[in-house]
C-alpha cells in the first residue's frame, strides 16, 4: 500500500516551491493546462466563450467521389451543406444577437466556429441541424530546446565543416534526390505554426534584420508574398491567446500578414524548404518547394482547435472557393497534446484532408520515454507521426570533454553539465579537488576552510543541484563536480539559478575513484576545458531522450511511425536577417519528414497519400541498440531514408502491423494480412525473416515471388507469449524484414502488441449466515470467488450505489466522438487502512466504466457531498491528477477531499479579477489519499479519511457521483443514475451499509478459489463485485466481464 499520509503537505509544497516545468523535457506544444473537471471550481458567471458546432451532414471531402485519383465534390452535396450551414447560422442569430460567427468549415469538417454567452450552450445544442457542440481545446505554443550555447562550446574544439556537404539533409539521403532533379519543384507546403519570417534570407527575403524590425504584423506589406513564401494567412492576429483571461484575446482576428513573431515556424520552414548559405545555414530537404505560412499563434500565448482547423481547411482549399482542386501537397503540424487517442476531432479532419490529396505530417511530442504519451494530432490514423532521432552532425556526437588526472594517469570524461553553471568549455578552470559530502550534511570546519580556490566534489542527493552549488560558491569553490549516487550515466543538472562557476556530473564509479585517490593522498587534477571532444558515434541513429513514446492510447496503434533528425538542428533564426539557430525537438524532426514527403510526392505524383506514407515507412532504417532493436513504440518503422524510398519499386501495406491491446491468458496466435504491390516490369523474389522480442514469435512464408506490375497478399502469423503472468502493459514487438535476392528491395514492417493478463473470476454462493432477515445485522456473510483463468487477479467488493445506462453508440463513420469515461456502476464501502503505523477508517467509492482505459488519464471522478441537506455541496471528493487542480504542480494521481464552498469562493474571486487574483485551490484541500486504478481496465477507487467527512447529526450525507471526460467535446459529465438532478441520501456509519468489514482487495490465484467473509449491516443493497483483471470489452457495444452484481441469499 502506498503511503499517502503526508501527501497533503507534498501537494502544498509542490504548489509553492517546485521548479516551473520541473522534469519537463522540452515539451512540444502540449495541451494547455487542464483544469480537472471538478464541480466546485467551475465557472460561476456568464461570459462569452468560443466553440465549434458540428452539423449533421458529412464534410464535403468525406462525401467526395474519387475520379482519376482526385476528390470531386458533387454540386448537390455542396448546395445541401451550404444550405444547412445557412439554416443553423440564421437560427443562431435568432437565438441571440450576442452570438457571433467566427468562421465556417466545409471541406475537412462541416462545422461553424462561434462566440456566444456561456449560458446559451444548451439551447445551441438543440438547434435543428446541430450534431454536437464542441468545446474549443487550447494548445500551448510550441516549445523547443535552444542549443546555441552548445554551438559556442563546440566552436573551439570542432573543425568547421561545410554545411553544404554534411548536414541533416544529406544524412537522410535527400541530396541524392536533388542530384536526380527532385528538389520540390512545383510542390506547395503548408506550415501550420507561428508564421514564417519571410524577410529571412533562407525564406525568400532580403536577409536584412532592419526589414523584419520595420514590419507591422497586422498589416500587409511589400515583402509578402515572395518567391519562397507564396501564400498563407494569419488566422488569429498578433494579440490572440486562446487561454488568456481576457476573453477578447480568445477571439481570433484574421489578417493577411503571417509574419513569424515567435521563431518556431521559421525554423521549421527552413528545414523543409529553406535556401541555406552553407556557412551559417544549409538548404532544406525540398529547397525548391513553395511555402504557405498558416499562422495559428499570436505573438504570445496559446492557440486552439478553431484556428488549427481553419488552417487545415485552408490547406484543402487555398483559393477558398470550396473546391479542393488546388489543395496543398503537404502540411506540417509541429504542435499537439499528449496521450493522443483515436476518436478526436482531428481524426476526422485529417482523414478528410488526406482524402483530398494532402499529406499530413505531425510531430509526436517531446514528453519522453513514457508509454502512451505520444501526442495528438499525430495520433490520427492518416497523419504521419514523427519521433526524433540523433544524426551524425558534430554538435550531436562530438561531446565537449573534461580532463581528469589521477597520479600519472590521464583520461577524458564527457562534460555532462546543465544550465546552472558557466559552460565548462569556456571556463578555463583547472584545479585540485576537495570532497565535501553531499552538501546537505554538516561539513567539518577544516574542510570548509580548505574549499576556497579548489574544485568541490559533491555527492548527488540530499538537496537540489542549485543548493549544492550555493554551498560550494559560498565556500569559495572555483568549480563543482557532482558524483552520481546511482549506477548509470550522469544527468544534466537543472534548476532555478545561475552560478559563475562550471559544474558537471560524473558517474558513481568515477566519483569513487577520485575519493579513493584523495583518501590515499594521490594528486588529482581536474581540467574543465582541455579543448578536446569525445566522439560518440554510438549515439548516431538513437532516439532522443525527449521524443514521446507510443503507442496510441486506447487501442495501441503504432505511433510514432517514423523518426527523423531532431537533435540540435540548424535552421533559420527569426528576425536575424540571415543567421541560423539550433533547436531540438520533434518540432524539428517532423519538418524533415514533411520535406521527404514533398520530394516523394513530386517524384511519384500518381501514388495515393497512403501509398506514399507506406513507401517512406517501408524503407526506413531499423534502429538498434547493440543486438536488440529499439522499441517500436519509440522509433516506429525506423529512421527515414528517403533515397531508399525513392529507389524502391515495391510497396507493402499496411506499413505498420498494429496487433493492438491483447488480453492474454497464456499463449495466443493472431494474424495480419499484408498486400505487396510491385510497380516494376520484372518479377521480384523476396526472402523473409523477423527480429522480435522474446514474447512474440513470427511465422513467415520463407521466400515468395511478387510478379511484375502485380500484387500479392501475404499472411503473417504472430504467436504471443506471456512471459510474466503478473504484469500488464508488456510490449511484444519487432520487425518483419522482406529482402530481394539482389538486395535492391528491403522492406521493414514494424509490429507491436501490448499484452495484458486476463483472469476469469466470478462470484457465487453469496450467503448471509442466518435464516431470518430479522436478525441479519452482524451476521457473517460469505462469498465464493472462483478464478477459472491461468493468471492471478483481484476482486473488489462494494455496496452497490447504483448503475447507469450506456451512452448511445455512434455509427462507425463518426470518427470524432469518444465514449470514454462512460459510467456503468458504482459502489461504496468503509475499509481499515494503516497509514504511517496508524489505523484509519477510510470511505472508498469504487467506479466501473463501460469501456476500458489504457491508463486512468482522461477521466475525473467527482463525489459531491451535501453534509447539511440544503442541496448545495459542502465537500467534493475528486479522483484526479493533482496538478489538474489549479495551484498544485504535483503530478501524482490522488484522491482529494475539497472544501467545496472555499473552492467556489476562490473561483468567484478569480472570475471577478482574473488579471490580479490567482486561481489557487491548495488552501481548500482538506485531505489527500490514494486513488487506486488499474491500467487497461475500467475500474478505479477514490477515498477519504472518514473522520474528515462532515455529516448531519444522524450520520447522513447526500451524494452526487459523476465521471467527467477531460477530453470530451460535449456532455463531458456522466452522472450515476439520477444524480444529476437528485441527491442520494446515505448513512456512512459503518454498520448502516448493507455489508461491511470488507477487505480492500482479494487476490484470487489462477485456477483457485477464495472464500471472502464480511459482516451484514442494516442497509438494503446489492453487492457490486469488480474484477479489474477480467476481460475488458472489445468494442463499444459488447459488455465486458469486469463487474458482477449479486443479491444475497439467506441460510436455509
Amino acid at each position: 500500500m502506498k503511503n499517502f499520509s503526508s501527501l497533503l503537505l507534498v501537494l502544498a509544497l509542490a504548489s509553492s516551491c517546485a521548479p516551473k516545468n520541473a522534469g519537463d523535457k522540452s515539451p512540444l506544444s502540449k495541451m494547455s493546462t487542464i483544469l480537472g473537471d471538478m464541480f466546485s471550481n467551475r465557472q460561476q458567471s456568464t461570459t462569452l466563450y468560443v466553440g465549434l458546432i458540428q452539423l449533421q451532414l458529412p464534410a464535403l471531402l468525406a462525401q467526395a467521389q474519387m475520379v482519376d485519383g482526385k476528390a470531386v465534390i458533387d454540386d448537390a452535396a455542396k448546395a445541401a451543406l451550404l444550405a444547412e450551414q445557412d439554416q443553423v447560422i440564421q437560427a443562431l442569430k435568432d437565438l441571440s444577437p450576442e452570438i457571433k460567427i467566427v468562421s465556417t468549415y466545409k471541406l475537412v469538417l462541416n462545422a461553424i466556429a462561434f462566440i456566444a454567452p456561456s449560458d446559451l450552450s444548451d439551447k445551441i445544442a438543440k438547434i435543428e441541424g446541430v450534431n454536437k457542440v464542441i468545446e474549443n481545446t487550447n494548445f500551448d505554443r510550441p516549445k523547443v530546446s535552444s542549443t546555441e550555447q552548445k554551438l559556442s562550446e563546440l566552436a573551439s574544439v570542432v573543425a568547421t565543416q561545410s554545411l553544404n556537404d554534411h548536414n541533416t539533409v544529406t544524412f537522410i539521403g535527400a541530396d541524392k534526390l536533388h542530384k536526380a532533379g527532385i528538389s520540390g519543384q512545383n510542390m506547395r507546403v503548408g506550415i501550420i505554426d507561428t508564421g514564417i519570417d519571410y524577410t529571412h534570407a533562407m525564406l525568400g527575403g532580403a536577409g536584412k534584420k532592419e526589414i523584419y524590425d520595420s514590419i507591422d504584423p497586422s498589416k500587409p506589406n511589400q515583402y509578402f508574398p515572395n518567391e519562397k513564401v507564396v501564400g498563407g494567412a494569419d488566422f488569429v492576429g498578433t494579440e490572440y491567446s486562446s487561454g488568456d483571461p481576457d476573453v477578447e484575446k480568445n477571439i481570433p482576428k484574421r489578417d493577411a500578414n503571417p509574419i513569424d513573431e515567435a521563431g518556431h515556424g521559421s525554423h521549421v520552414s527552413g528545414t523543409i524548404a529553406g535556401l541555406g548559405d552553407g556557412v551559417k545555414t544549409y538548404s532544406g530537404v525540398a529547397p525548391e518547394a513553395k511555402l504557405y505560412a498558416l499562422k495559428v499563434f499570436g505573438k504570445e500565448g496559446s492557440t486552439s482547435d478553431i484556428a488549427v482547423i481553419a488552417a487545415l481547411e485552408y490547406a484543402a482549399d487555398p483559393s477558398e472557393k470550396t473546391d479542393p482542386a488546388d489543395h496543398l501537397d503537404v502540411v506540417n503540424l509541429s504542435l499537439g497534446g499528449g496521450y493522443g487517442k483515436p476518436k478526436i476531432l482531428y481524426t476526422e479532419a485529417i482523414k478528410n484532408l488526406t482524402k483530398g490529396g494532402t499529406v499530413v505530417v505531425a510531430s509526436a511530442g517531446n514528453s519522453g520515454d513514457n508509454p502512451y504519451i505520444v501526442g495528438a494530432p499525430s495520433t490520427a490514423d492518416e497523419a504521419i507521426s514523427v519521433a526524433a532521432s540523433i544524426d551524425d552532425m558534430p554538435q550531436n556526437i562530438s561531446i565537449p570533454a573534461v580532463g581528469l588526472k589521477i597520479g600519472d594517469s590521464e583520461k577524458l570524461l564527457e562534460a555532462t553539465e546543465g544550465t546552472i553553471g558557466v559552460p565548462a568549455a569556456e571556463s578555463h578552470v583547472v584545479g585540485s579537488f576537495i570532497f565535501i559530502g553531499n552538501g546537505a550534511d554538516p561539513i567539518a570546519e577544516d574542510v570548509k576552510a580548505a574549499v576556497n580556490g579548489k574544485i568541490a566534489l559533491i555527492d548527488r542527493g540530499g538537496i537540489s543541484f542549485v543548493e549544492k552549488l550555493k554551498v560550494a560558491v559560498n565556500l569559495g569553490a572555483i568549480g563543482v563536480v557532482v558524483s552520481n549516487n546511482a549506477e548509470g550515466n550522469p544527468i544534466q543538472m537543472g534548476g532555478d539559478g545561475k552560478f559563475g562557476i562550471p559544474a558537471i556530473m560524473i558517474t558513481k564509479a568515477e566519483g569513487a575513484q577520485i575519493k579513493d585517490a584523495l583518501k590515499n593522498n594521490v594528486a588529482v587534477v581536474f581540467n574543465f576545458s582541455p579543448g578536446k571532444v569525445i566522439t560518440r558515434v554510438d549515439l548516431i541513429d538513437t532516439i532522443t531522450d525527449f521524443s514521446s513514446r507510443g503507442p496510441r492510447s486506447i487501442d495501441s496503434l503504432i505511433k510514432p511511425e517514423i523518426a527523423g533528425p531532431g537533435a540540435n538542428v540548424i535552421s533559420a533564426k527569426m528576425g536575424s536577417g540571415s543567421e541560423g539557430v539550433q533547436f531540438s525537438g520533434t518540432s524539428m524532426s517532423g519538418p524533415h519528414i514533411t520535406g521527404v514527403m514533398t520530394l516523394l510526392k513530386q517524384a511519384f505524383p500518381k501514388l495515393t497519400v497512403a501509398q506514399l506514407k507506406a513507401k517512406v515507412l517501408n524503407n526506413s532504417k531499423i534502429m538498434m541498440k547493440g543486438l536488440v532493436h529499439v522499441p517500436v513504440s519509440l522509433q516506429g518503422a525506423g529512421r527515414v531514408q528517403v533515397d531508399q524510398a525513392f529507389k524502391s519499386q515495391v510497396i507493402a501495406m499496411p506499413a505498420t502491423l498494429s496487433l493492438g491491446e491483447v488480453s492474454l491468458s497464456s499463449n495466443k496466435t493472431v494474424s495480419k494480412a499484408v498486400t505487396l504491390t510491385n510497380f516494376s516490369d520484372k518479377d521480384i523474389v523476396f526472402a523473409s525473416r523477423a527480429i522480435n522480442s522474446k514474447n512474440i514469435k513470427v511465422s513467415l512464408p520463407g521466400s515468395f515471388k511478387v510478379k511484375a506490375n502485380s500484387t500479392l497478399k501475404l499472411n503473417i502469423s504472430f504467436t504471443l507469449l506471456r512471459a510474466n503472468a503478473d504484469q500488464n502493459n508488456i510490449e511484444a514487438d519487432g520487425f518483419v524484414i522482406l529482402q530481394s535476392g539482389d538486395g535492391s528491395e528491403k522492406i521493414n514492417l514494424p509490429f507491436l502488441a501490448v499484452l495484458n493478463k486476463v483472469t476469469n473470476i466470478i462470484g457465487s454462493d453469496f450467503l448471509t449466515l442466518t435464516n431470518s432477515q430479522d436478525d441479519k445485522v452482524g451476521a457473517e456473510v460469505r462469498l465464493t470467488l472462483t478464478n477459472k483463468g491461468q493468471n492471478d487477479g483481484d476482486a473488489l467488493v462494494f455496496n452497490l450505489l447504483g448503475t447507469d445506462e450506456r451512452k448511445k453508440v455512434l455509427p462507425p463513420l463518426n470518427l470524432s466522438k469518444s465514449t470514454a469515461c462512460d459510467l456503468e456502476a458504482a459502489g461504496i464501502r468503509i475499509v481499515d487502512k494503516t497509514v504511517d503505523g496508524a489505523d484509519k477508517k477510510v470511505l472508498q467509492v469504487g467506479v466501473k466504466l463501460y469501456d476500458a482505459l489504457t491508463m486512468w488519464q482522461p477521466c475525473d471522478i467527482s463525489l459531491q457531498i451535501d453534509s447539511d441537506g440544503d442541496g448545495v455541496a459542502d465537500l467534493e471528493l475528486v479522483g484526479t491528477k493533482a496538478s489538474y487542480l489549479a495551484g498544485v504542480t504535483s503530478n501524482v494521481v490522488a484522491s482529494l477531499l475539497l472544501d467545496a464552498k472555499a473552492v467556489r469562493d476562490i473561483r468567484k474571486a478569480y472570475e471577478t479579477a482574473p488579471k490580479t487574483v490567482k486561481e489557487n485551490y491548495v488552501s481548500a484541500i482538506i485531505d489527500a489519499g490514494e486513488m487506486k486504478f488499474y491500467d487497461h481496465s475500467d475500474v478505479a477507487v477514490i477515498e477519504a479519511d472518514i473522520t474528515k467527512i462532515v455529516t448531519d447529526k444522524k450520520g447522513n450525507i447526500g451524494i452526487k457521483l459523476a465521471v467527467s471526460n477531460l477530453e470530451s467535446e460535449e456532455n463531458s459529465d456522466d452522472f450515476l443514475a439520477d444524480h444529476e438532478t437528485k441527491w442520494q441520501k446515505i448513512n456512512i456509519s459503518e454498520n448502516a451499509f448493507a455489508f461491511y468489514n470488507m477487505p480492500e482487495a482479494v487476490t484470487v490465484k489462477a485456477n483457485d478459489l477464495e472464500t471472502l467473509s464480511m459482516k451484514r449491516g442494516a442497509g438494503s443493497a446489492r453487492l457490486l463485485v469488480l474484477y479489474p483483471n477480467n476481460a475488458p470489452a472489445v468494442n463499444e457495444v459488447l459488455k465486458d466481464h469486469q463487474s458482477q452484481i449479486l443479491v444475497e441469499n439467506f441460510q436455509k
